[in-house]
């Protein structure tokens, strides 16, 4: 009898209270507070630059334009986003040359400092000076305004056609931009070799 009294008294001493309850809701959303606060300072900071891994995928398109050869080639972060813009023509030393790895680090950096792809190909869309005219062999790009709207040109129907239709791949592999990239030009690889981004 003695036994069955004590067994019920444990019983009904571990069943939990309403303040219990309480205490461990209380305990539970403290827990995913610090959880959250945790991966916002670890994640980068609005407009903070953030650099394209040591080894990354990219595409390089080469194209004729006014009798001269151009190369773009485009690095990728692992999840498709583009983060370096590569120029080279085979003017080298010439002021063309110049201006397009000016052009080129400057893209760079405003793409690692998270400027959308929609908002740089709006700021080259339509610049003209020469070069400019008939694109040959683009299969996305017939004919350009100057080296600048070509670049933009480029990129739109890239990425900006990606992010509307589908998200980024997390896995690396560009479902649909590295598709367009491996047909814009060469396949994907390691070193771009042409001139861009500032280290």
């Amino acid at each position: 009898m003695t036994s069955l009294t004590t067994s019920s008294t444990i019983a009904r001493t571990e069943k939990p209270t309403p303040a219990s309850a309480s205490t461990l809701a209380q305990d539970v959303l403290a827990k995913q507070a610090q959880d959250v606060l945790a991966k916002q300072a670890h994640a980068p900071a609005h407009g903070e630059r953030v650099m394209l891994p040591p080894r990354c995928r990219h595409w390089t398109q080469k194209v004729h334009i006014d009798g001269n050869s151009f190369y773009l080639a485009v690095a990728e972060y692992p999840d498709g986003r583009p983060g370096g813009i590569f120029l080279d023509s085979h003017k080298q030393g010439t002021f063309a040359r110049g201006v397009l790895d000016t052009l080129a680090r400057s893209l760079s950096i405003a793409l690692q400092c998270g400027t959308p792809v929609a908002e740089v190909v709006k700021a080259l869309r339509g610049l003209d000076y020469p070069p400019n005219g008939t694109v040959y062999g683009s299969a996305t790009v017939s004919s350009a305004t100057s080296l600048a709207d070509w670049v933009a040109q480029e990129l739109e129907a890239v990425y900006c056609v990606r992010y509307r239709n589908t998200p980024p791949a997390s896995n690396g592999a560009a479902s649909n931009g590295s598709a367009n990239g491996t047909a814009h030009g060469t396949a994907h690889g390691t070193n771009p070799g042409t001139t861009g981004p500032g280290e």
